[in-house]
């Protein structure tokens, strides 16, 4: 583990500090001429942000409104001895 940590920190200081720097150009993909347009609602983020909570939600209920139908009025005694 410690030199695993060591490797990360020479890792990091050396990607900071001592990289040159490159004047390298990335080339982005272009679309075809024929290709349709994205629906408006799939690139919103509100969108899909509360479809997500709505899935995880309703993942979740079953078995909360299982365990608050079926919980016992309290925990069994203790036997001490």
């Amino acid at each position: 583990m410690t030199i695993g940590l060591v490797l990360i920190v020479y890792s990091a200081l050396n990607l900071m500090f001592f990289v040159q720097e490159g004047n390298t150009e990335f080339l982005l993909a272009r679309g075809e001429e024929h290709a349709s347009e994205t629906l408006k609602w799939i690139e919103r983020w509100s969108v899909w942000i509360t479809i997500m909570l709505f899935i995880v939600a309703f993942g979740y209920a079953f078995s909360l409104v299982d365990i608050i139908r079926n919980s016992p009025p309290g925990s069994a005694p203790f036997i001490t001895w």
